[in-house]
């Protein structure tokens, strides 16, 4: 919508865009009511949940849920001390745990399925390699209350979000991804 269109794109370009947006807002839809859903189990139970990437990230730098295309899993992060109480608010909303043997490359998460869902990857650290646990301990020290659409979560501020999506972005074996360029100049 930004661009000087028709000059600066082709029709049948902008077409293909829309239809592409356009099939894939029903199963985002979708999976933004379950992850709001799971949000707000976290929060009445008072563990900070910090929503990455995804819907939220969209929905935040771009003002649609649908920008960054749909999702192939709902990454949260929780504070380590309180990953006992993660996993077990999400086997209580029907999640199952996927063992570690899983093929996963990074520490510090576990996944969690459920039928007809999108897979939770639940993280209680990012990238070890890059960002210490004083880091980290810095990433929820700046973390605040966003509440929206009827659900209250944490977020991170812009620096810590531009540190968490750099990192995401140099240990991504989806190094070429041209998304995660773009959100992180978004930021």
């Amino acid at each position: 919508k930004k661009l000087d269109y028709p000059a600066a794109m082709p029709q049948e370009l902008m077409d293909k865009l829309k239809k592409g947006y356009l099939c894939v807002v029903p199963s985002i839809t979708f999976q933004y009511e379950e992850a709001k859903r799971l949000l707000n189990l976290f929060f009445e139970k008072n563990i900070p949940a910090v929503p990455l990437k995804g819907l939220f990230l969209s929905k935040r730098i771009y003002g649609d849920i649908a920008a960054r295309g749909l999702s192939a899993d709902f990454d949260l992060l929780v504070e380590e001390k309180n990953i006992g109480l993660a996993k077990e608010i999400l086997e209580e909303a029907g999640y199952s745990f996927v063992p570690e043997d899983s093929g996963m490359e990074w520490t510090e998460q576990s996944v969690f399925t459920k039928k007809d869902a999108t897979p939770i990857e639940l993280h209680w650290g990012i990238r070890p390699d890059v960002i210490s646990l004083k880091r980290m301990n810095g990433f929820w020290e700046g973390a605040r209350i966003k509440e929206e659409d009827g659900v209250k979560y944490y977020e991170f501020k812009e620096e810590e979000l531009i540190i968490f999506l750099a990192a995401h972005y140099i240990g991504s074996k989806h190094f070429s991804q041209l998304t995660y360029i773009c959100d992180i100049n978004e930021v």
